[in-house]
Order: C-alpha cells, then sequence, then structure tokens
C-alpha cells in the first residue's frame, strides 16, 4: 500500500496543491543528466508553480465530484483476478536488510570492472554526432556518479558497466526526445570518458554493535526489522499486480470533460512553472531555456498532458466504480483515524502533522485508494509462486 499512497500525495500537491506547505526546492539537472521532464517526475516539487495570485487559481477539479462513472468505465473482472505472487525469499530479506544498513555503508576502491550500485569517478566531454563540436554542458571532471541511479540520460550508467578504472573509451547514445534543451533532445551525440576510478559498496557486519548504531537493540532485532520490511515490500508487489489486472479488465469509454480539461491544464501549468523555475536558476527566459515561445511550449505539453491524464484517470476512475460498487466511498470514521495513524507513522510525523500538512479531501482520496486497492488484492486468486 505504501508505493501507491506516496505516488497519490506526490501527484496531489504537484499537480493540484493539496499539501498545505510548499514542498522543497530541488536542483536543476544539467546534460547529460536525466531529462527535465523526468527530473520533475522524481522531485517532489521546485518551487511556487503558479504563474499569478493564488486567488487566480482555477478551483481543485476532483475525481470524487464526478457521482456516476457508469458512462465512462465498464468494469471487467476485479474480483477473483488471478496473479503470480512474489514470496518472501531470502533475497528479498537480504534486500531489506541492505537498504537498512545503508546509511553506514563505505565505497573502498576495486580493480574489478564496474558494476551496477558502483560508484565511479569520471571525466566525460560530449561531442555532437553530425558535427562533431563540444556542446555547452556536456563536460566535467572527477564526476562521482552511481550506476545504476539514473542520474544520467538512459544508457550512459550502462555503458559504463564493465570497464575498468584508467580505461578510457566513447558512449555513443542519443538525448530523449522530451530532453529539456532543445538543441540536444533526441539528437546523437558521442561523450569521451575517462574512469579514473571505480569504487564498490561495502557493508558493515550485522551484529549487536551495528544494530545499536542504527538504533535496534540488537542484532537480531535488525533482523526482524528486516523481515518485515521484506514481506510489507512483496506484500505492495503483489497488490500493485492484482490492482493492475483489474484496471487492464476494465473498459474506459471516456472521460468526464470538466476533470479531463482539468487534469491536462494541472500537467500543462506545473511544468510550465517547473521549467520556468529552472530557466530562472539559469538566469534565462523560458523561451530561451525551452527553445520555444511558451504557446508552443504550453502546446507540446498539452499533448503530454493528454497522455498522462488518460493514463492517470484510468485507474482513479476504475478505483471510483469499484467502490461505488462494493462499499462506496465514504469510509467510517474509525477506520479513517486508523489510516491517518498509519501514515503518519510512516511519515515519522504526528497525525496531527499530517493533517496539517495536507489538504482533508486527499487524505481522504487517498484512504479509499487503500481501501479499494486491499479489497481487490484480498479478493484476488493465487497463481504459483516465484519461490517456496
Amino acid at each position: 500500500m505504501k508505493a501507491k499512497i506516496a505516488a497519490a500525495l506526490l501527484l496531489c500537491f504537484a499537480l493540484t496543491g493539496c499539501a498545505k506547505d510548499a514542498p522543497e526546492e530541488s536542483e536543476a539537472a544539467s546534460a547529460p543528466t536525466a531529462s527535465a521532464e523526468e527530473s520533475a517526475q522524481s522531485a517532489e516539487t521546485t518551487a511556487d508553480t503558479s504563474s499569478g495570485d493564488a486567488s487566480e487559481e482555477p478551483a481543485v477539479v476532483w475525481a470524487t465530484d464526478v457521482e456516476d462513472y457508469s458512462p465512462y468505465v465498464i468494469l471487467g473482472a476485479y474480483k477473483g483476478v488471478e496473479i503470480e505472487r512474489d514470496a518472501v525469499d531470502d533475497e528479498a530479506v537480504e534486500t531489506a536488510l541492505l537498504a537498512i544498513l545503508e546509511e553506514l555503508k563505505e565505497y573502498v576502491e576495486t580493480d574489478r570492472a564496474a558494476a551496477t550500485g558502483d560508484v565511479v569517478k569520471i571525466d566525460y566531454k560530449g561531442y555532437m554526432q553530425d558535427t562533431g563540436e563540444a556542446f555547452e554542458g556536456g563536460e566535467d571532471t572527477d564526476f562521482s556518479l552511481e550506476l545504476g541511479s539514473a542520474t544520467f540520460i538512459p544508457g550512459f550508467e550502462d555503458a559504463i558497466v564493465g570497464h575498468k578504472a584508467g580505461e578510457e573509451f566513447d558512449i555513443n547514445i542519443s538525448f530523449p526526445d522530451n530532453y529539456g534543451e532543445s538543441t540536444l533532445a533526441g539528437k546523437p551525440v558521442r561523450f569521451a570518458i575517462k574512469l579514473k576510478a571505480v569504487t564498490e559498496p561495502v557493508y558493515p557486519p550485522v551484529n549487536d554493535e551495528t544494530a545499536k548504531e542504527l538504533g535496534f537493540e540488537t542484532a537480531d532485532k535488525l533482523r526482524e526489522q528486516a523481515q518485515a520490511d521484506a514481506e510489507e515490500a512483496v506484500y505492495t508487489a503483489n497488490l500493485q499486480k492484482a490492482w493492475e489486472a483489474a484496471v487492464s479488465a476494465a473498459e474506459i469509454k471516456g472521460y468526464p470533460e470538466e476533470l479531463y480539461s482539468y487534469t491536462v491544464n494541472s500537467y500543462v501549468d506545473y511544468y510550465v512553472g517547473y521549467y520556468g523555475y529552472l530557466a530562472t536558476m539559469y538566469g534565462m527566459e523560458l523561451s530561451d531555456y525551452v527553445g520555444m515561445d511558451e504557446e508552443d511550449f504550453r502546446a507540446e505539453l498539452e499533448t503530454q498532458g493528454k497522455k498522462y491524464a488518460e493514463d492517470y484517470l484510468n485507474e482513479e476512475m476504475v478505483m471510483l466504480a469499484i467502490a461505488d460498487a462494493e462499499f462506496g466511498r465514504e469510509i467510517p470514521e474509525d477506520e479513517y483515524a486508523k489510516t491517518l495513524d498509519e501514515y503518519a507513522d510512516r511519515e515519522g510525523v504526528t497525525t496531527d502533522a499530517l493533517k496539517e500538512k495536507y489538504d482533508e479531501k486527499s487524505l481522504r482520496l487517498n484512504a479509499l485508494w487503500d481501501k479499494v486497492l486491499v479489497f481487490v488484492y484480498d479478493n484476488s486468486i493465487t497463481g504459483s509462486e516465484t519461490a517456496e
């Protein structure tokens, strides 16, 4: 459940502004790092993304404002969906254990070939393949990069895997079509790489001393937490499988016009604000930063926003249609209070602090999401497990 909750709350305060407090700023990405759009999706948000006074902002349109989704959704088999469940095996527990030990992890140099998870030190310089000219922002020295972190554009980090310290080589790759800098978007480039060092992660031994340093009484308590974390991670993965099966079984006939338009416009306004913020950081006008005037930029974002709206609303509408068919949208107060306590515990805050941070309507919507997801999962049929 936690993964869905986090995603829903992020979406809510990124696009509809239901978080009462402004989220923290994030740093801008530079070539050849991930596209600005990808950075926006992974950042909580940047700054105030509205272009005018708050009083001028359009009223939030919630999916729950639509009372009947039967004209838009025909539910398929959401009860009794068959899924192949993952099991809590040794690998899952080990992954959870390493996540706990992460804060005590150290990196040591190695002479083996670089692998995903290593941190490498590189010099790099990027050149346009068609002209051979170096491009602005595509050069750095002694850059520390964790392989597999998706810090750079897709394919860049994978191309370093297998090389050893001291090697010099080229990476031939293309920038994503939706890359924020228009002069690089979709363009093939060559990066000259000098791999200066490869360091591998080393975790501390699991003993009482390590456990105490991490806030656990004993090593056994630490292992118990890893087991619990693994169980939650596997549960979440299985729940997601059941939910995806339920959504896939539904037929989407259309979208409520006001809700659809609001979702698209929110997407456009958010990214105009986001890119505007990045442009300001670089002392540039938005049109110069994105390589087109704002009208054309908005038109491009609108095309992306329509795809986003359809993907998101497909799930939201199926969720509400299932709730309407099974138990309604109102959650009993005792059940809602318990859910809020769980949310607060996960965020490490008090329930009152959670209520201060998020709009009540968004919290109730997330609670309903959880209830529907659990209902679908609890009524799913177990297929073969991936591990015994």
